[in-house]
């Protein structure tokens, strides 16, 4: 496995098509956005692994999910999804970041300091989730923002290219230092937590799947990220 991969437009395409694909696993089911899991993300998600050469484990995962997602249709999904990730299911293992940091004395004071910091990068991207939407912590909206800011450091890339070099090299700062100490302080912090407790629990080796490949891609990220 390699992170030596150049500060390219199409580098950081294939980090945003990664982010969304697993975004998708973890979001609310919806038959659409499960359509979509099995008929392109899982595709797209096998060529970006492939193309940024993370290695066999990593391309193992995501077949492994990709199989399981065509195994099942959506009533099946809906069922696996509320079975696994919401409080009501008996595999209960809930996605959300500040489940899995809770290992201070005064872990109700950090923990709305974690959040408080978690919608700060939100916000600072133009991101704000609505009270109707998922919690700021959870796995689905932590892989959207970094879909989020790896295509915005393409873009930046793109119009340097474009205007020339000095353009964008601010911008292009922005993302990449955002990306790096977003996964340093959050998703490097607790998604490995959070595939140990859903293999232990028992849970699908869909979700397990998932979230291995969550916790492996955000480390080979932020490796790449530390030499860029």
């Amino acid at each position: 496995m390699s992170a030596d991969l150049p500060n390219s437009i199409e580098t950081h395409i294939e980090r945003s098509r990664v982010y969304r694909a697993l975004a998708q696993v973890f979001a609310m089911p919806s038959a659409a956005r499960f359509q979509a899991l099995q008929s392109r993300d899982m595709h797209e998600l096998q060529e970006a692994l492939s193309r940024l050469g993370v290695g066999s484990e990593m391309e193992s995962r995501a077949a492994a999910l990709e199989e399981r997602l065509q195994q099942i249709v959506f009533p099946d999904f809906e069922v696996l999804y509320y079975m696994t990730l919401d409080v009501s299911g008996k595999n209960h293992c809930p996605p959300t970041e500040t489940t899995y940091t809770s290992d201070s004395p005064g872990h109700g004071l950090t923990r709305n300091v974690e959040l408080a910091d978690i919608a700060g990068f939100y916000r600072a991207f133009g991101v704000d989730l609505s009270e109707q939407a998922e919690r700021v912590d959870c796995l689905s909206a932590e892989l959207e923002f970094m879909q989020l800011v790896s295509a915005k450091q393409a873009i930046a890339l793109e119009a340097q290219e474009m205007h020339g070099e000095g353009s964008s090299v601010e911008q292009i700062a922005i993302c990449r230092d955002a990306a790096r100490n977003f996964l340093t302080d959050h998703l490097t912090r607790w998604a490995g937590r959070f595939a140990s407790a859903l293999e232990s629990s028992g849970a699908d080796i869909l979700y397990v799947a998932a979230a291995k490949l969550a916790d492996d891609f955000a480390q080979f990220d932020h490796a790449l990220l530390e030499r860029q």
